[in-house]
């Protein structure tokens, strides 16, 4: 590899990296559109392919070895494809976890961040990532979903002034970090205290659905979440 080579791989390669950059950016901070996305993504693709010239193969006169060549680059292209999809898989896996954690107390509004989850798994399928890795992506912000249904269900418990408090303390203090009770549990410990006052219990059965389901059962309440506790 000559000089000139060696520094226009280096700039291709940070160009790729940098875009890669940007793309996260885009996504988590700047609440860019997916066509926004897909375009930086493609930019990011065509850098890395620009960056990478020297491990392409010529093609070569005659047919025997035009043909062994043609197999050689199609090998290349799907191998990248692969390697594209397993980008996209790392990268839908780290945005999807900085999305749901983002800004637990101020930053992106509730809609916002669902509606930037969703522009990550529209570009995921768009790349054709396996629809398993999709799906299993998706599903991690499970832990935020919890964490939120649990301090809507048992945020006036909490309120000083407010019948339980010591009780609830006691009961909360057996979970740490993002651990919360099941459904069941919460359930019991709010019955032993006093009736279950409707807007509650609707908060419960929204509560077990997700925990069955994995899906919401109000989706249209769960976009308000971040009302709740106002």
């Amino acid at each position: 590899m000559t000089f000139g080579t060696a520094i226009r791989t280096l700039a291709f390669n940070l160009a790729c990296l940098g875009l890669v950059g940007l793309f996260a950016v885009g996504a988590v901070r700047l609440g860019w559109k997916t066509d926004r996305l897909l375009t930086t993504l493609a930019a990011a693709m065509v850098c890395g392919f620009l960056g990478n010239l020297d491990r392409v193969k010529s093609f070569r006169a005659g047919a025997g070895g035009l043909q062994a060549e043609t197999h050689a680059v199609v090998a290349e292209a799907k191998s990248t494809i692969i390697e594209l999809r397993r980008l996209g898989t790392t990268l839908g896996t780290t945005l999807v976890t900085l999305i749901a954690g983002e800004g637990r107390y101020g930053g992106l509004t509730a809609a916002k961040k669902d509606e930037l989850k969703e522009e990550v798994l529209a570009s995921l399928r768009a790349i054709d990532v396996p629809k398993p890795d999709v799906e299993s992506i998706a599903a991690l912000d499970r832990q935020y979903v919890i964490v939120d249904y649990c301090e809507a269900i048992s945020d006036q418990f909490r309120m000083p002034g407010v019948e339980g408090p010591k009780a609830w303390n006691a009961f909360w203090s057996r979970w740490t970090n993002f651990e919360r009770p099941q459904p069941s549990e919460l359930r019991s410990f709010l019955e032993s205290l006093s009736p279950i006052e409707p807007w509650r219990e609707a908060l419960l059965v929204d509560y077990e659905h997700y925990i069955r389901t994995g899906k919401h059962r109000r989706p249209h309440l769960w976009k308000q979440r971040g009302e709740w506790a106002k």
